[in-house]
C-alpha cells in the first residue's frame, strides 16, 4: 500500500496542520489506539494523560506499559484469578525492562501509519482485480513504530 510509504519522526496522532499557507499532515498529540480506546471505555483508565507525541519508541512503550499497569491495578475484573493477575503484572514488567532492545541505538526510527482496525470491513476491493482500492475508517490510525 502506498500509505507505508510515508515516515514520520515521531510517535502519536496524525492531524492536518493547517497553520501554515500550506497545509500538511504533522503528528501533534499522542496515538489513541485500539486497545487504549477500550481500556478507558471499558476499563476506567484515562489514556489522555501524555502532553503530545512522543520523540522516542522507549518513551512510547514504557507510556503503554504503565497504562496497562494501571489497568490491572484499578480494574480487578480484568484477570479472573490470582494465576492470571501474576502473569499479566509480570509480563508487563518484562515488557518495561526489554523495551531498549525494541528499538535502534539512537532511537530515531523512521515511524509509520498503522491501523489498529484494519479488517475486512474497512478495505474496499476491486472483484475483477482483488486490488485494494481504499482503506475506510481512519479512527484508529496513528504513527507508530517500524
Amino acid at each position: 500500500l502506498q500509505l507505508s510509504r510515508h515516515s514520520f519522526s515521531s510517535i502519536g496522532g496524525l492531524h492536518l496542520d493547517e497553520a501554515g499557507h500550506d497545509p500538511s499532515w504533522a503528528v501533534l498529540s499522542n496515538p489513541i489506539t485500539l486497545k487504549m480506546n477500550e481500556l478507558e471505555k471499558l476499563g476506567g483508565v484515562v489514556v489522555k494523560g501524555h502532553p503530545g507525541p512522543f520523540a522516542m519508541t522507549t518513551q512510547y512503550l514504557n507510556y503503554l506499559t504503565e497504562k496497562s499497569m494501571l489497568h490491572l491495578r484499578e480494574n480487578p475484573n480484568s484477570v479472573d484469578d490470582e494465576t492470571e493477575a501474576r502473569d499479566a503484572y509480570l509480563s508487563r514488567h518484562a515488557l518495561k525492562a526489554t523495551a531498549g532492545h525494541f528499538t535502534s541505538k539512537d532511537d530515531k526510527n523512521d515511524h509509520k501509519l498503522f491501523g489498529d482496525d484494519i479488517r475486512f470491513g474497512n478495505i474496499l476491493v476491486d472483484p475483477e482485480t482483488f486490488q485494494i482500492t481504499a482503506v475506510l475508517d481512519f479512527k484508529f490510525w496513528y504513527i507508530a513504530p517500524a
